[in-house]
């Protein structure tokens, strides 16, 4: 077959959309399959055009003219999509009709929607819409079940309409999706993500660092949670002073973390790590008391299966799909707050040599979950009819 995934970003951006849409790549190149990926050209310094683990990947600025530009004071962005839209449409018409796809996957549908709808009606190309978590939850109040009173965009639920099969990466999402559009209940299916489980046996055995820690990663916005995670480990931290919290990941919300941290005066117990190749992240999970994952709200949680795959037990919160993979009977459970997460890290510290016994488990039920697997349920619906 030949694809073309269209996902709103891609690598070298990190995070869990990206990683996926990397993994899917490569496994279809693997099986003989053609590949273009088609995403937007942010930050605009990456290169409109280039290949990626042989993966051709093209760059446009998917930017349509709209009002709010206006109104929120950027005449630039105005004036420039009236000239990028027509062109970026264009490119992307000729682009697909030359490669000629029997499958477009639009993945995290957002900037690139107008586009995608624009040229299904055109070219009739077989539509696959992946959905991934904020490109639902936004339409919802955060944290909540509560849906916003304006509800979700012409064009999300145009596109949607249009797909012909549409995917959630966790049972959750594929929930609040049809709360907003029962009409899909026939068309949508929940592919949970992947992990790449070879990461860990070459693992350097010597620790980064001269003392035991807690691990948590993750894109640095608030939705993950990272400040209840340091409420709570100021809380806890007098009771285990030989413990040491590490972070690790960029984003936003960075900044204010690192204030909170100095407001604390925590800066010689708590240690942000930055932004980590695969190879880091697999040390410092290999070397790390155990995993906390503090998310206000997870749509699925792709640092909970490294952390399963690493053999380690975690501490997570209650929220999205976490639970559809993480045993919260051998791993512990807590609401999102800072109390229930403070409460969560102390039983799970408690536990001492038991924690072992619990990543093997957890190493245990990961097998389920690989790569390999997740790709060959997109390619299966990619053949379905």
């Amino acid at each position: 077959m030949r694809i073309l995934l269209w996902p709103s970003s891609y690598v070298p951006v990190l995070g869990g959309l990206q990683e996926v849409c990397r993994q899917l790549a490569q496994h279809l190149i693997a099986e003989n399959h053609q590949v273009l990926v088609l995403t937007q050209r942010y930050p605009r310094s990456l290169p409109s055009h280039e290949e990626i683990d042989n993966v051709s990947v093209r760059r446009l600025l998917f930017l349509k003219p709209k009002l709010t530009y206006l109104f929120r004071g950027r005449m630039d962005l105005f004036l420039a999509s009236l000239y990028y839209c027509p062109d970026s449409r264009g490119k992307a018409d000729r682009m697909i009709r030359e490669f000629q796809p029997d499958i477009v996957n639009v993945h995290f549908p957002d900037n690139q929607i107008y586009f995608a709808s624009k040229l299904k009606d055109k070219q009739g190309f077989r539509l696959i819409v992946s959905l991934h978590g904020d490109d639902t939850e936004r339409w919802f109040k955060p944290g909540s079940e509560i849906k916003r009173e304006e509800g979700p965009s012409k064009e999300w639920v145009r596109i949607l309409k249009r797909a012909d099969a549409v995917t959630a990466c966790s049972q959750y999402l594929a929930q609040k999706i049809l709360a907003l559009m029962p009409s899909l209940k026939n068309k949508i299916h929940a592919i949970h993500n992947g992990v790449d489980a070879g990461m860990f046996k070459a693992v350097d055995s010597n620790s980064p660092f001269s003392f035991r820690y807690l691990f948590a990663y993750g894109r640095m916005v608030h939705k993950k949670g990272f400040d209840l995670l340091l409420e709570a480990f100021s809380e806890v931290s007098s009771d285990f002073p030989e413990i040491h919290l590490v972070l690790a990941g960029e984003g936003e919300g960075k900044s204010r973390l690192e204030k909170l941290v100095n407001l604390k005066g925590m800066g010689s117990r708590i240690h942000f790590a930055g932004r980590l190749t695969d190879k880091d992240v697999a040390r410092l999970l290999k070397h790390c008391e155990f995993v906390v994952i503090p998310s206000r709200y997870e749509p699925f949680g792709i640092v909970g299966l490294e952390a399963m795959a690493a053999g380690k037990a975690v501490v997570f919160t209650n929220t999205g799909g976490l639970s559809e993979f993480l045993d919260p009977v051998n791993n512990i459970c807590v609401r999102a707050t800072k109390e229930d997460i403070a409460e969560g890290i102390r039983r799970m510290m408690r536990l001492g040599p038991g924690r072992d016994e619990i990543g093997s488990k957890n190493k245990m039920t990961v097998a389920n979950y690989s790569w390999q697997r997740t790709c060959q349920k997109y390619i299966d619906i990619y053949k379905a009819k």
